[in-house]
């Protein structure tokens, strides 16, 4: 699992080999601040939103019966992000896909493949899980499992610079400014 640093702890490089990138201020009035933003709402990306969404964190309890026993305990963090894409709506059409059985494990971890097995055959003489799924079909499950706030479409950037605390700053073609912390792109 990756661990996701601001720019600010980034490890140095050697200043020749630095890209140079001057900060733009940004205005305090207009400019919307969200810690993780990814551009795109295809598959991957939706996808990506979605695990955010899900993060588990793992904590130690002991149990007070035995000194020796410790005991996992799962929390749900969801760590919110926003979907940003240029198109008015997600593109439905496409062809079908064929997912494997580790594809099918990222579905159960992320929690769609529940909504999506009872919808489509298996693929028979297969040794493994295999299953084609619609392109339509997968983009609507995973829409389903994020907030409704979350995706924002008819959003073409512009631009993307740095701002003055180590923020990416994101400018629109509506002139509308994100200063995010992180940015998938």
């Amino acid at each position: 699992m990756a661990i996701l640093l601001p720019p600010s702890k980034w490890p140095v490089r050697h200043p020749s080999r630095r890209r140079r990138v001057t900060p733009v201020a940004a205005a305090a009035s207009g400019v919307r601040k969200e810690d993780i933003v990814i551009v795109g709402a295809g598959i991957s990306r939706l996808a990506t939103a979605v695990a955010l969404q899900r993060f588990l964190t793992t904590t130690f309890t002991s149990h007070l019966i035995r000194k020796w026993f410790k005991k996992f305990v799962l929390k749900r963090v969801g760590i919110e992000s926003v979907v940003v894409e240029q198109a008015a709506s997600l593109r439905s059409g496409g062809t079908s896909l064929t997912f494997f059985k580790n594809g099918w494990k990222v579905f159960d971890a992320i929690g769609v493949a529940a909504v999506l097995r009872p919808q489509f055959l298996e693929i028979e003489e297969c040794v493994q899980e295999v299953h084609a799924v619609e392109r339509g079909t997968l983009l609507e499950a995973l829409v389903n499992r994020l907030p409704p706030a979350a995706i924002s479409f008819s959003s073409k950037l512009k631009s993307i610079e740095t701002g003055h605390n180590d923020d990416t700053l994101l400018t629109f073609n509506d002139d509308s400014v994100i200063s995010a912390k992180v940015v998938f792109i």
